[in-house]
């Protein structure tokens, strides 16, 4: 990827709060009034585009598209410089994936840290512990339906202990080079870069536990696991966006469209003499 990082003016306005943008290596930065800047990774620009000719705009994953006005100086130059930035930062992502750095944020784990879910702990504590609450209850209830539906409820809720004390529940490990899963003793393990699409639904168990189950569509085939939804947020939030930025493609701009000054219509109420034909005497 190009190290340079050009600064180009935007047409002044009074109502904008920017001043210049510069596209490098980092994303685009645009440059703000009283010396402040942001930067946006490229991985959140979509493409850029020509509006007509002498303005553009920047498409933006999750936010409105950044206008470049008619009037700016060296419009042509600075579209040029975002494609040629966004491209080669696709290719690199390509190459090797997306920044360790960035998905360590979407996990909110330190340089040195990894993100864990262990589906047993959380559906043990939860089991035995509504378990033991709902059994106190139900052992005070006089009534014998309620009694028996409740001791049923109790039940359930100390299987599911159980099953998870068993160790065959689901434990999740990631950091910010890959996702990990085990399961019943099995385990397998994806990169970032090659994860393609994500599909999944949470549905509740006894009314009391959700249930979340994950369908990856990966370069290696597909993955699937089911956990405990509780504190799966990161996880989640990190499969959505990668999968968004590995499946996206950065739509350049093209040709700059021709000026509207240039095309002058034919008038057509002119005599045929008049636009260089000449008529055959009779």
């Amino acid at each position: 990827m190009s190290s340079q990082q050009h600064r180009y003016r935007l047409k002044r306005n009074l109502f904008s709060p920017r001043v210049a943008l510069s596209a490098g290596p980092r994303g685009l930065t645009e440059h703000l009034r009283l010396g402040r800047s942001r930067t946006t990774p490229w991985t959140r620009v979509t493409g850029v585009r020509w509006l007509r000719h002498g303005e553009a705009e920047v498409r933006l994953r999750d936010r409105r598209p950044i206008r470049l006005p008619q009037g700016t100086p060296d419009i042509d130059a600075l579209v040029a410089a975002i494609e040629q930035q966004a491209e080669d930062s696709q290719r690199q992502r390509e190459e090797v994936g997306i920044p360790h750095n960035l998905i360590r944020g979407w996990l909110e784990i330190g340089a040195r840290g990894a993100w864990s879910h262990n589906s047993n702990y959380l559906a043990a504590l939860g089991g035995f512990g509504l378990g033991i609450a709902l059994a106190v209850v139900v052992y005070s209830a006089s009534a014998p339906l309620l009694q028996w539906l409740g001791w049923s409820a109790v039940l359930a809720l100390l299987s599911v202990g159980c099953y998870a004390v068993s160790g065959r529940g689901t434990i999740l490990s990631a950091d910010g080079r890959s996702l990990s899963c085990q399961v019943s003793g099995r385990a397998w393990e994806v990169e970032w870069h090659d994860i393609r699409a994500v599909h999944g639904e949470i549905r509740p168990v006894l009314g009391l536990l959700d249930l979340a189950t994950v369908r990856l569509a990966t370069n290696q085939g597909p993955r699937r696991f089911t956990a405990l939804a509780r504190g799966l947020g990161p996880l989640l939030r990190t499969l959505e966006r990668t999968a968004e930025i590995n499946g996206a493609a950065f739509h350049a701009a093209g040709d700059e469209p021709i000026p509207d000054t240039s095309l002058s219509p034919a008038r057509l109420t002119d005599e045929p003499a008049e636009r260089g034909l000449s008529r055959a005497g009779r």
